[in-house]
């Protein structure tokens, strides 16, 4: 799913750096390494999942994080949501969903 959503995005925004992570700890350490503009996070991932990751860039106030998952349940969506999330996508999702929200959130 990662190499699928990292090649629709390098398409449709060249020039543009792409860090993949495939565990929460990993996607922490390149935030922290990097500070991206954008955070795509899955909420199951190995190791902490998508909403502890969220918790602990939320608390940093500088990440926009948009949540894609195959759990839409609306709790967990109110919860990714309360905690600073600016979208949730549901999966499967289609790619004009993923750079219409990408867009909205990057304010291009």
């Amino acid at each position: 799913m990662r190499t699928i959503l990292r090649t629709m995005l390098e398409k449709a925004f060249p020039g543009t750096e792409f860090f993949e992570a495939s565990t929460g700890v990993q996607a922490m350490s390149l935030w922290h390494e990097h500070q991206p503009d954008l955070l795509l996070l899955d909420l199951v991932m190995p190791e902490k999942g998508g909403i502890e990751v969220l918790r602990e860039t939320g608390a940093l106030k500088a990440a926009k994080v948009i949540i894609i998952s195959a759990l839409g349940q609306d709790k967990i969506i109110q919860e990714a949501m309360s905690l600073g999330a600016l979208a949730f996508i549901v999966k499967p999702f289609d790619e004009k969903q993923v750079i219409d929200t990408v867009t909205k959130a990057m304010g291009v």
